[in-house]
């Protein structure tokens, strides 16, 4: 009797076993290394940029957020870096007496002209009942509880604020002032304005109001 032995024993593999064809055993082992390659160029490209950034780091260039570092500028020599010069003064206003020693000007109250005479005596700004409406304020609001002093005895008067006053170039806003009830020559420029410049002085008959 013949005794049949197939080409699997022969090789060394168990009978019954599947083999794979030699081609694909090859595209296998051939895959499997240029995976290991992409993976291994991945490691080292990781690892370079993360020395770069690092060294970035470190060096001042790039900061932890990514916001570009300036330098600070460089000293001036002989001192401790350049400052700013000081901004210019306003330029003072000037304002003469008349005949009998009094200081008068015109100013905007509200956006209406009012003649004033300057007086250091009166605590707020007083206007007359004409100037008050000419400024816009609504005279029946007014309620006349306030007593001032005035050359002609005592007299009433409504308090009141003025939402500006423009003295040429000069603005004051929010301005506390009082209506008075009864007519009177003219309107006075008080302290309420008047404490809010940088100084006034006088000499030689003239005003001067630093701003």
């Amino acid at each position: 009797m013949s005794e049949t032995i197939d080409d699997q024993e022969l090789d060394g593999a168990p009978k019954g076993a599947v083999q794979s064809p030699p081609d694909e055993l090859q595209y296998r082992r051939g895959k499997t290394l240029r995976f290991s390659l992409i993976a291994a160029a991945i490691l080292f490209i990781s690892g370079v940029v993360t020395a770069l950034l690092s060294n970035y780091v470190s060096s001042g260039l790039v900061d932890v957020v990514g916001t570009p570092v300036r330098a600070a500028p460089a000293a001036a020599p002989g001192g401790g870096g350049r400052s700013r010069a000081p901004a210019a003064p306003n330029t003072p206003l000037t304002y003469r007496a008349d005949a009998n020693g009094h200081f008068y000007v015109t100013a905007q109250v509200n956006g209406a002209p009012i003649r004033f005479m300057i007086d250091t005596g009166a605590s707020v700004v007083v206007l007359t009942p004409d100037d008050a409406r000419a400024a816009g304020i609504f005279m029946p609001s007014l309620q006349y509880t306030e007593s001032m002093s005035t050359a002609n005895g005592e007299a009433r008067a409504a308090q009141t604020s003025l939402r500006d006053m423009r003295l040429d170039q000069l603005f004051v806003g929010d301005v506390a002032a009082v209506v008075m009830e009864n007519p009177m020559p003219v309107s006075l420029l008080g302290m309420s304005f008047l404490r809010r410049l940088n100084g006034y002085s006088i000499k030689d008959g003239v005003l001067t109001i630093d701003w």
